[in-house]
């Protein structure tokens, strides 16, 4: 019997859900193991850990074995960029509720996903996204929450994020684009109206600016833009982007004047 298998028949057992943390790296050697501990360390017991490597050669598999044993499952190829093996990581998933933890993040405390899970048990049904914010390593904060505002932006950071596993049955990352594709997901809950709450806490740390909050604007309102088209209509999505850019000139010829 498999680990995974395991964990899976103590969870029906119990009735309790079970929560899968994926974890996306590629050469991540330098911060990794911070990451895997956050994890092992978590009080919560229904935990299912998926380790994602992209073919790293800095090490990193090595910290992956170190800590096999509390890995129910981790795989090391080629993959084509953070959307795709994120959605390998769903693929190899069979939690209750998905998390993306990536190398650079960890939880901001050990009894984080007790927190959610027991908010998870105390309603029902339970919601389709149980999230919170994040903090970076900065000082700066994430502050998550759900509203038309996502018709804007991303409001829901996804390292704070913990996504009901049936979400994934008609969804899946676009991996094509580097951006905003976690946004699409988010976007598809708010107009869908599906049942979300936030938890009152700081669920991550990110010790590094994640790229929607280092890439150029263009990019992120662009790709924004694609996935809004999708789901809102071409002419809307043009409105907001063309809003959206204007607001970034504004901000670079006055940047004073908030």
């Amino acid at each position: 019997m498999t680990l995974a298998t395991a964990k899976a028949m103590s969870h029906f057992s119990r009735n309790t859900p079970l929560i899968t943390i994926v974890t996306v790296v590629f050469n991540g050697a330098a911060t990794l193991e911070r990451t895997l501990q956050s994890v092992l360390n978590q009080t919560y017991g229904d935990i299912e850990y998926v380790v994602i490597d992209g073919g790293s050669s800095d090490g990193t598999i090595d910290i992956i074995q170190k800590y096999a044993d509390g890995i129910d499952y981790w795989i090391s190829e080629a993959d084509s960029g953070i959307y795709d093996a994120m959605n390998k990581g769903v693929a190899a998933s069979s939690g209750d509720y998905i998390l993306f933890l990536n190398a650079d993040d960890c939880f901001n405390s050990s009894s984080i996903v007790s927190l959610v899970a027991s908010a998870i048990l105390n309603d029902t049904p339970p919601r389709a996204l149980y999230y919170g914010d994040v903090v970076y390593g900065n000082g700066k904060c994430f502050f998550s929450r759900m509203s038309a505002a996502l018709l804007v932006i991303n409001t829901i950071h996804h390292q704070g994020a913990f996504y009901r596993r049936e979400l994934f049955s008609n969804f899946k990352y676009d991996a094509s684009l580097t951006i905003g594709s976690d946004y699409e997901l988010n976007l598809k809950i708010f107009l869908n109206k599906r049942s979300t709450r936030k938890i009152p806490a700081i669920i991550a740390v990110c010790e590094a600016l994640g790229i929607s909050q280092t890439a150029p604007m263009l990019k992120v309102n662009y790709e924004n833009h694609i996935v809004r088209k999708r789901h809102i209509g071409w002419v809307l999505s043009t409105l907001t982007f063309m809003l959206a850019m204007i607001n970034v000139v504004r901000r670079r010829i006055l940047p004073n004047r908030d």
